[in-house]
């Protein structure tokens, strides 16, 4: 009887600890600006929800988050991988949004804390910008950094917690400011193209 309750026990234990894995997805992802970055210049990154549990006739998600906080660091807080300066909410109806209180001195977004209207998800696979954060790479060195992020929570319309997890090790490229000599001779090779279709169309004419 003893080995039967044991049992039961552990079974109830692993029913407990699959149930509770997280629900909501955070990722970030370039929005804006070239791509590779280039030096000097600014770029957008909007960080994104989606779940991974969908319930109800209608296949409305369960999960529906009332507010976030969150922790998004760049790879080198030095500097080298750019600075996150400012950010504004994106999602319909949102209060709140960043300070700039929210960045450190390495330009890592250490808390984002806002209250919305629950985002109610179509499904398990569509993501929804909840908030847009602009990259400054003034002093930047060339590379490819990673985002990460982490310290993830979340409350849903009854002031719920949320589990949470990221998709992804998101990241970017800086490139150097183009050659002097490198920008001529892009330009010769477009003037060269436009010389041989004039030639083209006159021989055509």
């Amino acid at each position: 009887m003893k080995k039967v309750l044991m049992f039961l026990a552990m079974a109830a234990m692993f029913l407990v600890n699959t149930k509770a894995q997280a629900d909501l997805i955070y990722s970030v992802e370039q929005i804006g600006g070239s791509n590779p970055i280039v030096i000097g210049n600014t770029a957008q990154f909007g960080i994104f929800l989606r779940t991974d549990l969908v319930g109800g006739n209608a296949g409305i998600p369960t999960q529906q988050p009332a507010g976030v906080d969150l922790t998004l660091e760049l790879a080198d807080p030095n500097g080298a991988a750019g600075r996150f300066t400012s950010g504004s909410l994106t999602i319909t109806g949102g209060t709140g949004g960043f300070g700039q209180s929210d960045f450190d001195a390495g330009g890592t977004l250490i808390f984002f804390g806002s209250r919305f209207p629950a985002v109610v998800f179509p499904n398990n696979t569509t993501a929804v910008e909840i908030a847009r954060l602009t990259l400054d790479t003034t002093g930047a060195t060339v590379g490819t950094y990673n985002i990460s992020l982490a310290d993830f929570f979340a409350t849903d319309v009854n002031f719920s917690s949320i589990n949470g997890s990221a998709l992804g090790v998101p990241s970017y490229t800086i490139a150097a400011v183009p050659e002097p000599s490198s920008m001529a001779l892009l330009g010769c090779v477009a003037l060269g193209g436009y010389v041989i279709r004039r030639r083209r169309r006159s021989v055509k004419a």
